[in-house]
């Protein structure tokens, strides 16, 4: 907290830089737009603030520094430069444009080009905006966003959820950009005997060990895939819950179990694990890109437009 003696210095120090740098009160009344005794009284206030250490010592060609003033002088510059940037840096986060935006992200986000380019993309357009990237599963996205610990996310979510709706509160509101639909597949090892198959069915995969979504880490992913299989009448025989598609992945390419997982992994799979998806199987989530809607700074909607603009991907597109 800045104390009285101190406050004062600082409204007086102006007065005394432009008279340092003009060389005397008619030059720094002339400058500042204000009358001489003005001037002249705030440097005597200032003088008094300090100690009574003389300040400047008067000529007929003006005013002079003595030593205790180009001593203030140094430090009164580097002051005001600071105060300056402090106030051009508040603007600018109050008007969007720095500060610091916490993003989760899911792991689709590493293994979409598009979108490692547009976020890159971001920091070179706003550099002083720091994006704080954390990786994280969806259902800990929500957590975080509903806890306000981060600003936006890329999560999953079912594609009829309001997911702006779903997360917002009386304290916080949301705002979701949805960027593509991710169809389920079946990723089973490649020597396995359905891989070779034109075409399976749920009832197919009766006895086979499956690799499912850890109910912990995605309640809402394991319910709506269990919910589309029991739709088919298929109950599967889960015999291990990973938190993410890429531990499944690594558990399917050894001859394991069989996992579901979304499409977007095909290109990014061990070469042992091969992808078939049921004819009767029909279940995807969406991903959207989620923000907060902050009424104290515009930072998260800043990168939502960035991103809308150089993302272009329509709502209905899938990732494949």
């Amino acid at each position: 907290m800045t104390s009285r003696p101190s406050a004062a210095i600082l409204r007086h120090l102006p007065y005394f830089l432009a008279v340092a740098e003009a060389g005397s009160l008619l030059a720094a009344a002339a400058r500042l737009n204000t009358a001489q005794s003005a001037i002249s009284r705030r440097i005597r206030l200032l003088e008094e603030e300090l100690g009574g250490a003389a300040l400047f010592a008067r000529e007929a060609r003006g005013m002079r520094l003595l030593p205790a003033g180009e001593a203030l002088l140094a430090e009164a510059q580097v002051i005001l430069a600071a105060i300056t940037r402090a106030h051009e840096r508040i603007q600018a986060i109050a008007g969007g444009t720095a500060g610091n935006v916490t993003v989760g992200f899911a792991e689709i986000v590493t293994r979409q080009r598009h979108m490692l380019d547009a976020l890159e993309a971001f920091g070179v357009a706003w550099p002083e905006i720091t994006l704080q990237l954390r990786p994280m599963v969806s259902e800990e996205q929500r957590a975080e966003l509903e806890s306000g610990d981060i600003d936006a996310g890329f999560l999953y979510h079912p594609p009829e959820e309001d997911i702006a709706a779903a997360l917002g509160s009386p304290r916080l509101r949301f705002d979701a950009r949805p960027l593509a639909l991710d169809p389920y597949l079946i990723a089973i090892h490649a020597d396995h005997p359905l891989a070779r198959r034109r075409s399976i069915r749920l009832a197919d995969l009766a006895q086979e060990p499956i690799i499912w979504a850890s109910h912990k880490k995605n309640p809402h992913l394991y319910d709506r895939l269990l919910a589309a299989c029991e739709r088919r009448g298929y109950t599967p025989r889960i015999v291990m819950e990973t938190p993410n598609s890429d531990v499944t992945m690594t558990v399917v390419s050894r001859a394991m179990g069989i996992g579901f997982v979304p499409a977007s992994l095909r290109g990014h799979a061990p070469a042992e694990v091969a992808f078939v998806k049921p004819v009767d199987f029909d279940m995807a989530m969406r991903l959207s890109f989620v923000w907060r809607v902050d009424p104290d700074g515009d930072l998260p909607a800043r990168l939502a437009r960035f991103l809308r603009d150089k993302l272009s991907i329509l709502e209905d597109a899938s990732v494949e």
